[in-house]
């Protein structure tokens, strides 16, 4: 057969559409300048670490900038770690513990444990300090954004360049931002929570430590004196985010109140009933002599024929009304939980090894305070909550450069399962859907993502400009491995 050839015809093959210019339409990028807690640094599964802070949701919309104005705009207080330095596990790993992985150790296993990797010390910080655009701090709360004598902060304590008498606002605002995001709050109410709410939930105003619960005063002083600051020191838009509701992530919504039907039928073997029988009499004694029918005291009763709340887990719940007998016996604190109370995830370590042992967390010995919210507490932290936004909101109303980034409503919409991207639909549980890290309350790559997009948006709805939104299901959600 002859080849067939083609005389005087050619072939245009077909080019590949040109990328779209990014605009950055009115919002200034120049000076992009990023001052905050856990979330704005990356911290992620417990540690702070290359690939969380590489994720943050401002190191994404840093390299978007980048590519379209070709000039080095990001930079953070870089670690320079795989795993980081998960200082919450040292209690149970005492030797340099990295972050958290998720380990299911076995086959039938409902929820996995957290088991922290090899991490490393915290390495200084030696570059400029001057030359950074992130400013945040794991756990940082609003107090210490203007402290200049700043303490008890282990990542402030890495800047060994940080200049004498100068705080991270004053830093910060030393770079002339031209665009500001200041995330101010989150800690003061995650710290709090997390730790089980067993800080002081309304402490000296001048004295508030890492674990207080800030109160509202200092909370509205400090934000508005940081936001004075930045709009009169400055020609930057500042930007806010609302404080999520901590009470709606894995830490506190994965594990039940109660005992599951199997490890109730070790624990019956324990002849609960003899256990707390003395007490539940001295309970039936002051009950007798109440009148008020809030201040008597639930009695403690597991019974393996009976529901959930015969099946709950005992704890210590500091709310109680201080109680004694007609005889002057004092009587302890304790109480079963109900489904109005969360059990902390801080407790799942110490939960497995006591079902695999003697069973006594829970039953003979009563859960500690820093494993459990309670519903008294859980009204407190909601309180102070809605506090704070509103004052946050009240802020941004009364400025026109002031703008609010709704991340209680990016964390609601996950909750109610409407929030979605390409087709995949994110959660709030340890899933492959998931946006918390392993940690279970911090946001995971995925979920850092997320929170770009939602700046994103903002900028191109409100400032004209078309930046793209990040891919969220190509990025890394939760690790998780087999111990069997």
């Amino acid at each position: 057969m002859l080849p067939l050839i083609l005389f005087g015809c050619s072939y245009e093959f077909p080019t590949a559409p040109e990328k779209p210019s990014l605009e950055l339409g009115s919002a200034n990028f120049d000076k992009f300048t990023i001052l905050g807690g856990s979330v704005s640094s990356g911290f992620m599964d417990g540690a702070l670490y290359n690939e969380g802070q590489n994720n943050a949701y401002a190191a994404h919309i840093g390299r978007l900038i980048e590519e379209e104005l070709d000039t080095d705009i990001y930079s953070d207080l870089s670690v320079h770690s795989e795993n980081g330095f998960n200082i919450d596990a040292l209690e149970e790993f005492p030797n340099n513990p990295g972050r958290y992985k998720l380990l299911y150790s076995t086959p039938t296993e409902e929820w996995p444990v957290r088991m922290p990797t090899s991490g490393e010390e915290l390495r200084l910080f030696t570059g400029k300090v001057d030359n950074v655009s992130n400013y945040s701090l794991p756990g940082l709360k609003i107090s210490q954004l203007d402290d200049k004598e700043l303490s008890g902060n282990i990542y402030f304590d890495r800047l060994t360049a940080w200049p004498a008498g100068q705080s991270l606002l004053d830093v910060a605002l030393s770079q002339n931002p031209t665009l500001f995001i200041l995330e101010a709050g989150i800690s003061d109410i995650f710290n709090y929570a997390v730790d089980g709410a067993s800080g002081d939930e309304n402490p000296d105003p001048s004295n508030v430590l890492q674990y207080d619960l800030t109160p509202v005063t200092v909370f509205e002083e400090s934000l508005n004196s940081a936001a004075n600051r930045i709009l009169s020191e400055s020609e930057a838009d500042l930007f806010l985010f609302t404080i999520p509701d901590p009470l709606k992530l894995p830490y506190f919504t994965q594990l039940p109140w109660y005992f599951s039907p199997s490890e109730f039928s070790k624990i019956r073997q324990l002849n609960l009933a003899n256990i707390y029988d003395g007490l539940n009499l001295h309970i039936q004694q002051y009950n007798r002599n109440v009148e008020n029918s809030n201040e008597r005291r639930p009695l403690i009763v597991f019974d393996v024929d009976g529901g959930e709340k015969f099946r709950s887990k005992v704890i210590v719940d500091e709310y109680l009304p201080d109680a004694q007998t007609s005889d002057g016996v004092v009587i302890p604190k304790y109480r079963q939980m109900t489904d109005e109370d969360y059990f902390l995830y801080n407790a799942q370590m110490r939960h497995r090894e006591s079902i695999a042992t003697d069973a006594k967390l829970g039953t003979e010995i009563p859960v500690p305070d820093r494993y459990v919210i309670t519903k008294g507490e859980m009204e407190i932290i909601t309180e102070r909550r809605n506090h704070f936004n509103n004052i946050i909101r009240d802020l941004a109303s009364s400025d026109p450069q002031i703008h609010i980034i709704d991340f209680e409503q990016l964390i609601e919409k996950v909750y109610e399962g409407s929030e979605s991207f390409n087709g995949v639909t994110y959660t709030l549980n340890f899933d492959y859907r998931g946006i918390i890290s392993a940690d279970g309350y911090n946001l995971n790559s995925k979920g850092q993502g997320l929170l770009a997009n939602l700046l994103i948006e903002y900028f191109n709805g409100n400032f004209s400009s078309n930046l793209p939104l990040i891919n969220i299901n190509s990025l890394r959600g939760n690790a998780y491995s087999s111990g069997f």
